[in-house]
Parts: structure tokens; C-alpha cells; sequence
């Protein structure tokens, strides 16, 4: 499905409705008002973006959250700022890119003494750079505003080790746990949950990462597209079984119209679309396009889908727009997209906000030791960078970037090429603030599992 990048285009899903004004009471940031909303986060760790109905899947995997997206306004056009969880993570917390908030990796178990990566047998610790204390965090800035902050993750690099626990009143890690264990804890959060006004919930959920287990009831091998590895089948599956805890958790907290929820992935995964499996060295789109939803028709978020060109480094000034928390002008790289999700539209701010989109340009960078890998999107147009080449796609009509536009399109390469210059000479805001981890058999077993360690 091609979505034109021209102008503002949106696609109503399901029964559009025009909320009126006073319904933008809890957006006080909006209305001048005073409450404020309750708000649910959810990061869905490695999730690819065309495993949803709105960016034409059809099979129904997801279909609590398929019901979600038609209530709701999704972005298909939607970037990772990095192909990894701690960068892209962070980013979605600090509304900022990797070289201001300071991670470029998380447990990628680094051997201190040698300088390399990836082999077990050699890691004595692991040395990680923190988000800086001078960045302040999406619970932060809530909790500095009143908000109860509730976090839960699931991924071992969400964690105190890199500051992701900061601004909450109340965050558990359990790395290994599933959607259903994570249901269970909610359960008994719901009354602490009930009594706070407002809160923010956090939920990083780590299902439909490797390993990716069989879910029985959600297993179809005939669904398996030509070309795909079994794998493929499998992580269809976990798809399934989180939806399913996911809609459980809904019902469970009795969340509904007048609750901001915001559902995103990190990055995706690959399963052979260039050649690879899982999300390393790469920023095609099956890394760098995430899931990027927002629902809350109560709140007056319109219904439908936004063909605009948006990042992770968005998410943070939105939510604080919802929220009626004002940010520090300057502070971020991204923008509120409020303009663009209230119930009416025509406004000068929304041709404010529509250039500002249309002429910005989007980054993202993998950083692998000597190796990193760079790509900038702009109008429709995505150039990636690495030690292995240079690539050019026009996403408008080649969205899995099979066809490489570098030599037919030289103006447009260079002018993407002098906008990644600018973007890695910017200043940095300080040195990275490091932290030693470490490491033992038990957290080895996990780095390994994950694919973030190698035994050889």
C-alpha cells in the first residue's frame, strides 16, 4: 500500500466522528484546562510495522490491536532511530536522537580488554553509556507534573543500568517474563493503579523477540509466505499470543475512550527480506519502520491514517501535549503531532506542523564498533550509508527497497548525503556518562539467548 507524500492525507478507518471542543478538556495543554489524562505506553520490542491491517496485512494477526488502529490514528510512515532497543528506546524517552540522550548500544556484551564484541567465552564485564542525567525523561517530566509513573519491562537492556528506571515511582525488569506473567502483575498494581490520578503506565514488552516460542493457538505454518524462513511462522505466532494478553490487560484495567494510549515498536526484525535474520548491521525498512498508534477518542484523536513521515524522537512532545506538561523549547528534535490527532483540523497550526514534517529530515544509525551504518529519509526519499556501500530508495513506490535509485537519482542522493553531514557534525551535549556492568553465568545465559552474545 503507497501513501502519497504530497499533503496531508488522511484515510478514515471505521466510523469517523467529530468530537466537539470539550472533549479536549483533558488535554489541558490544549484547552487551558486542568485534568489530565491517564496515559499507557506500550513499546512492543521488536515488532515489525506490516504485521497490522493498516499497512496491509491480512491475516488478522493482531486483531485487538487491528480494532485499536481503527479507532485510532496510526502513522504508516513511521521511523526507529536506531535498529537496536536501548538507542531507539531511549529516544522514545527523551524525544531525542542517540548523540544528544548518549546510548548508541545496550548489552551488546563489550570485551573492555580487546576492544571486540560477541564473544561469550571472553567477556569479563559489560560497559555501557547511561542516558544523560542532563536529558530529562518522558516519567520525569510526568512525574514532575504530577503523574503517578508505573513501568514494567521485559527487556534486559530496559533497566536502572542505563537509566531507564528514572521518574518512576514504581518500575520491575523482569527480562524473561511473557505478556501473560506481566498481565498477572498488573493485576495486583490495579488498585495502587485506581487510586492514582493521573497515572503513566510503561510497558515494554519483549514477546515477539528471539527466541520466538510456538504459541499453539496462534501457530498457522500455512500462513508461511514463499521466501520466509520457518522462523517466520513462529514469530506470527508470538504476534497472536501478545495481542491476546495485550486486549486481556485492556479489559482487565478497565481502560477506555478517555485513556491516551500510545503503542509503538523500538524496530522490527528481519526474516530474510534482504538476505538477514533478526535486526543487525541494517536499517531497511523492516528494522527502521516501527509501529506507531495512538488511541484515545475521548480525548478527541480523530480516526484515521497519516501519511506524514514521523519518528520516535515525536512520541515524547506529544504525549507531554496530551498531558498539558510544557517542554522546554529546543530541548528535543522532535515535534507534538497533537495539531495532527485532535478532532478538528484546518487550523494554522496544522499547515505549520505539516511543513515543518514535510521539510525536516529523519535519521537513524546503528552504531557497531568501527562499523556504523547511517540513514536519512526526506519526501519520501531514504539513503542509507555503511562501510559496505550506498543506497537511495523512494519509499513512495518502492516501500521494501528492492530497487536501488543511487546512480539514477545523484541530486537527491547528495542533497540526503549533506543532510547526514550536518546531522553528525551537530554538537554533542557532553560526554557519555558510562556505567560498568558486571556479568556472571546467569546474565550471560540471558545475552546469549537474545542473540546479544556468541559462544565460539
Amino acid at each position: 500500500m503507497s501513501i502519497p507524500h504530497s499533503r496531508i492525507r488522511r484515510i478514515a478507518l471505521g466510523i469517523a466522528a467529530v468530537f466537539p471542543l470539550a472533549l479536549l478538556a483533558a488535554c489541558g495543554a490544549q484547552t487551558g484546562g486542568t485534568e489530565r489524562p491517564d496515559i499507557v505506553l506500550l513499546v512492543l520490542d521488536t515488532m515489525r510495522a506490516d504485521s497490522f491491517a493498516y499497512q496491509g496485512e491480512r491475516e488478522g494477526l493482531a486483531p485487538f490491536l487491528d480494532r485499536l488502529a481503527s479507532e485510532g490514528a496510526v502513522f504508516p510512515e513511521a521511523f526507529s532511530s536506531s535498529s537496536w532497543t536501548a538507542p531507539s528506546t531511549a529516544t522514545l524517552m527523551t524525544g531525542v536522537y542517540p548523540d544528544r540522550h548518549g546510548v548508541r548500544q545496550g548489552f551488546l556484551a563489550q570485551v573492555r580488554h580487546a576492544g571486540g564484541v560477541g564473544n561469550a567465552a571472553e567477556v569479563e564485564d559489560i560497559h555501557l553509556a547511561r542516558i544523560r542525567s542532563t536529558v530529562p525523561t518522558l516519567a520525569e517530566s510526568l512525574a514532575g507534573a504530577g503523574y503517578r509513573t508505573f513501568g514494567i519491562a521485559t527487556n534486559i537492556n530496559i533497566g536502572p543500568e542505563m537509566g531507564f528506571d528514572r521518574g518512576f515511582d514504581r518500575f520491575r525488569r523482569e527480562e524473561e517474563w511473557s505478556a501473560g506473567k506481566v498481565a498477572n502483575l498488573l493485576a495486583d498494581w490495579k488498585e495502587d493503579l485506581a487510586a492514582a490520578s493521573p497515572f503513566f503506565l510503561y510497558l515494554h514488552l519483549n514477546d515477539v523477540h528471539k527466541p520466538y516460542d510456538l504459541r499453539k493457538k496462534w501457530f498457522h505454518a500455512d500462513r508461511l509466505e514463499e521466501g520466509r524462513p520457518p522462523e517466520y511462522a513462529l514469530y506470527q505466532s508470538e504476534i497472536g499470543y501478545l495481542d491476546h494478553w495485550i486486549e486481556e490487560m485492556w479489559k482487565d484495567l478497565g481502560l477506555g475512550e478517555d485513556t491516551l494510549l500510545v503503542v509503538v515498536s523500538d524496530h522490527g526484525e528481519e526474516f530474510l527480506d534482504h538476505g538477514g535474520m533478526g535486526h543487525h548491521l541494517t536499517l531497511f525498512q523492516e528494522v527502521n519502520r516501527i509501529l506507531y498508534l495512538f488511541h484515545g477518542p475521548g480525548l478527541g484523536i480523530r480516526p484515521g491514517v497519516h501519511a506524514e513521515a514521523v519518528s520516535g524522537i515525536d512520541l515524547l512532545p506529544t504525549i507531554l501535549s496530551f498531558a498539558g506538561v510544557a517542554d522546554v523549547p529546543g530541548a528535543r528534535d522532535g515535534v507534538s503531532l497533537v495539531p495532527l490527532l485532535r478532532a478538528e483540523a484546518g487550523l494554522p497550526e496544522d499547515d505549520a506542523l505539516e511543513r515543518t514534517l514535510s521539510e525536516r529530515t529523519l535519521f537513524a544509525h546503528r552504531w557497531g564498533n568501527d562499523l556504523n551504518l547511517y540513514a536519512a529519509i526526506q519526501g519520501g526519499w531514504k539513503r542509507i550509508e555503511g562501510p559496505f556501500g550506498t543506497w537511495l530508495y523512494d519509499l513512495r513506490v518502492d516501500r521494501t527497497e528492492r530497487n536501488d535509485l543511487s546512480k539514477q537519482e545523484p541530486d537527491r542522493l547528495r542533497a540526503l548525503g549533506e543532510a547526514l553531514e550536518a546531522y553528525r557534525a551537530r554538537d554533542f551535549t557532553g560526554p557519555s556518562e558510562e556505567t560498568d556492568v558486571g556479568i556472571d553465568d546467569e546474565l550471560l545465559r540471558k545475552l546469549e539467548e537474545l542473540g546479544y552474545v556468541s559462544r565460539q
